[in-house]
């Protein structure tokens, strides 16, 4: 592994005769040892790549970089991002570099994994980053069982309410 191998051929005859000349093939490349999995995975807030996201926390405006680092970006020829959202599973993204952004995220909990793919196209362990995007609000919905028509008169003066919102 991580060596060139050459092939030399000559041809003998049934009579023993031996070819003058000798084929030279190669050199050939083997690499079957998977990449090292990238590392330091972290998520900005575009312009500003130099301040991490504390990605414990909700997130509540749109638009992030995700940035990682690998330890011989030489020998890697691409990336495959796994992309998960409320259990399901998106399309693998196949990123070159190790930056990748990631405009419109709905709101809820993301996962993405990323692999290395080496020149040889052995795929490397995955790293795995989380974040939690909450952008929109909803207007609670507000319900009175004593009071239920807006347009009329009661002559209660103690109307029942309740309402619910949106959970985080």
């Amino acid at each position: 592994d991580g060596e060139n191998y050459f092939v030399h051929i000559r041809s003998i005859k049934k009579a023993g005769l031996i070819s003058a000349n000798t084929l030279h093939l190669g050199p050939f490349h083997i690499d079957t040892v998977e990449p090292e999995p990238a590392w330091d995975l972290a998520i900005y807030r575009p312009p500003d790549t130099t301040k991490k996201l504390d990605i414990t926390k909700w997130q509540n405006k749109p638009g992030f970089s995700m940035v990682w680092k690998h330890k011989n970006t030489q020998e890697i020829s691409n990336y495959s991002v796994k992309r998960k959202y409320l259990e399901q599973k998106f399309p693998d993204m196949n990123v070159e570099g190790t930056q990748l952004a990631l405009p419109n995220l709905a709101d809820g909990t993301w996962i993405f994994e990323i692999l290395p793919i080496d020149r040889a196209g052995n795929i490397g362990s995955p790293s795995a980053i989380s974040i939690k995007v909450d952008n929109h609000i909803s207007a609670p919905q507000v319900v009175s069982s004593t009071h239920a028509d807006t347009k009329k008169w009661y002559a209660n003066i103690s109307p029942k309410i309740s309402w619910e919102v949106d959970e985080d």
